[in-house]
């Protein structure tokens, strides 16, 4: 009986969250990710994006996201001459990519299961890091320096799957395909690439 009593409960329990539309007006969510389909590069990276939005309806959200890409750069060692005394060594490194910008969110079928289609656009910056090598009379020896590029524009879409564990809980996961204007001469990509991940997330609504 009291499990029938449990049963009969949680069933219910169910059915109201289906019923009812998320509590609040701003998600807050972040979310990793570790493949890509990058041309030029390693075929494994890793991707940690975090999005703050606000609902503008129960369906539609404007948000802001800042997200960071890590991968290894493939295509050998190129060198660059410096000076008389060294030479910046371009090797195949990690390369890092802070991405901030804007989107727009569109919910469809508000209940437990909840799918979306989502288009923005924003601002990228990659680091580099160059290694320097002196050649002095008693030896030789080299330095590490990290700096970054020239800010690039880049436009994502994407579409994925909601998944309301409670009123303010969400799981998520994400295809996200992003195209990517590079304007840095040094980059081993073709100047205009795109990659794509598939995440997954957690957000909370408050």
């Amino acid at each position: 009986m009291k499990k029938l009593i449990f049963i009969i409960c949680f069933l219910g329990l169910i059915a109201n969250v289906q019923a009812q539309g998320p509590k609040g007006k701003f998600m807050l969510t972040a979310k990793t990710a570790y493949s890509f389909a990058l041309e030029g590069v390693s075929p494994r990276g890793t991707y940690f994006g975090s999005e703050i939005s606000y609902f503008l309806d129960r369906q539609l959200l404007l948000g802001m996201n800042f997200d960071y890409l890590e991968y290894h750069e493939s295509g050998g060692t190129r060198e660059i001459e410096y000076s008389q005394t060294g030479y910046w060594d371009l090797e195949g490194n990690i390369i890092k990519w802070y991405n901030f910008g804007l989107f727009t969110k569109l919910l469809f079928d508000i209940s437990r299961f909840t799918p979306f289609v989502k288009m923005g656009f924003g601002f990228y910056v990659p680091q580099r890091p160059y290694y320097r090598f002196f050649s002095p009379d008693l030896g030789s020896y080299s330095t590490k320096i990290t700096r970054y590029g020239k800010t690039c524009l880049g436009m994502n879409l994407g579409a994925g799957l909601q998944y309301r564990v409670w009123n303010g809980l969400c799981l998520q996961t994400e295809a996200l395909l992003t195209t990517l204007t590079d304007r840095n001469k040094e980059s081993n990509l073709n100047r205009n690439f795109t990659y794509a991940n598939l995440n997954a997330g957690l957000s909370i609504i408050f």
